[in-house]
């Protein structure tokens, strides 16, 4: 028995990331802040479906470039008629009978082909907070229907991975349109418009799903938002604290006197793999001292100063020894977290690295965990270089809130969730079972 795809909105976004990622479908994506999506929903005058804040979130520039009709940094969301009158010239007035009659709110256009077009709708939300996709059809019309349910599963079908996920796009459009149109198929625009219609629900007014993204926006203390540090000036209070008890509380061994890397040196390092910049954070600490992250293993050469990254399988061995290469135990994750590993101190049950992949909004890149506990695990540590630094030399619970307070924060959670999107794979942990 077929039945409507159960995973929906924002949460079938991330899986829809993960293969995404995974397939390199998305090369580099080129992610907007929240406050960018909140500015497109106050020109739409409506709010965005969950899905396409979830997606905004990790990437824009697929939209414009692959799309061409959506381009999220220069929104144009304007009333039904003056979209579909934007690609269909003198026949749109053949569609303006049902549009007047039914669709009311304002939509976006999503892709248009010759004689076809894409708009999301920005009414009719259903639970989800999610609005149809509609379709014209100049050729075998002029006709409108609904092309998908809502804007999470026109991406899975757009990006080739609607069969890996079990959507069923068929089903789910069609009881879409029997809720909206008050029948499967399209509505033939030529004839006059029928009298059952589905009953119109009007457009959720913008904010009404913010938060259903999974991204937390309000701060539950406002008291403790206000002492939370993160990126450079939290790297600032790491700095204060190694200059005035020295190198040692790093334990750093043959370390003493910090070695500075100068401003002209560093503006020309990049990751290798992704060539990204390196982040902000790491930026400033390497400017106070290279010395100990290269006794940790970070360059490959001095002169002119080159990152060793280590593959996830390779630097799970170095790290936890024979049983990790038992079987190949970290090889599947290899796979899927396929980004440069950069080594940190942890105790012997662990290993701790930097791991480079798409950055988050702040250029910031997570910090993961791989253990066995349990079998072979990979997990999302921390959201950047800074707050692993503040951990460990110990600020965090001394000059700082304790970690556990500061995680409950809407900039720790925001950072969490933007790796966890762009920099995980859409997870926060992985063992084998999650792992094709």
């Amino acid at each position: 028995m077929r039945t409507p795809t159960a995973l929906r909105g924002a949460a079938l976004v991330a899986e829809i990331i993960a293969h995404a990622t995974t397939k390199r479908r998305i090369k580099k994506p080129s992610p907007l802040t929240p406050a960018q999506i909140d500015a497109m929903e106050r020109d739409a005058g409506a709010a965005l479906p969950p899905s396409l804040r979830a997606w905004l979130l990790f990437d824009a520039g697929w939209l414009a470039k692959s799309m061409g009709a959506l381009d999220p940094r220069k929104p144009r969301a304007s009333s039904l008629r003056s979209v579909i009158a934007a690609h269909a010239g003198a026949m749109a007035k053949v569609y303006e009978p049902l549009v007047r009659a039914r669709f009311p709110d304002r939509a976006l256009a999503l892709d248009a082909g010759s004689d076809s077009m894409r708009i999301l709708r920005l009414g009719d939300p259903d639970v989800h907070g999610e609005t149809p996709v509609l379709e014209i059809d100049l050729d075998d019309g002029p006709e409108l229907g609904i092309a998908f349910a809502g804007f999470d599963l026109w991406l899975a079908s757009e990006l080739d991975v609607a069969v890996d996920l079990d959507v069923d796009v068929e089903l789910d459009r069609d009881l879409v349109a029997k809720r909206v149109l008050g029948r499967t198929g399209r509505i033939d625009c030529a004839r006059p418009v029928p009298k059952k219609l589905g009953p119109i629900v009007r457009a959720s007014k913008p904010g009404a799903w913010v938060g259903s993204d999974a991204l937390p926006r309000r701060p539950t203390n406002a008291k403790l938002a206000t002492r939370v540090e993160l990126g450079v000036p939290l790297i600032e209070r790491v700095i204060t604290r190694v200059q005035r008890e020295g190198l040692a509380l790093l334990g750093a061994r043959g370390v003493t006197v910090p070695r500075p890397i100068s401003a002209d040196v560093l503006k020309k390092v990049r990751f290798p793999r992704q060539k990204y910049k390196l982040s902000p954070s790491l930026l400033r600490w390497l400017a106070f001292d290279g010395s100990w992250l290269e006794s940790l293993g970070w360059f490959a050469a001095a002169a002119p100063l080159r990152l060793a990254p280590q593959k996830l399988d390779a630097f799970a061995v170095k790290e936890l020894g024979p049983p990790a290469d038992k079987g190949g135990a970290f090889g599947p994750f290899a796979e899927r977290l396929d980004g440069e590993l950069y080594p940190l101190p942890a105790d012997g049950t662990r290993a701790v690295a930097l791991y480079v992949d798409f950055p988050d909004s702040a250029g910031e890149h997570a910090v993961m965990q791989l253990d066995l506990t349990d079998g072979p695990r990979a997990s999302l540590l921390y959201p950047g270089f800074d707050v692993f630094m503040a951990q460990h030399v110990g600020l965090w619970g001394d000059e700082l809130p304790a970690l556990a307070e500061v995680a409950r924060s809407v900039a720790y959670k925001t950072r969490m969730r933007e790796q966890q999107y762009r920099g995980f794979a859409s997870k926060t942990e992985y063992r084998l079972r999650d792992l094709p």
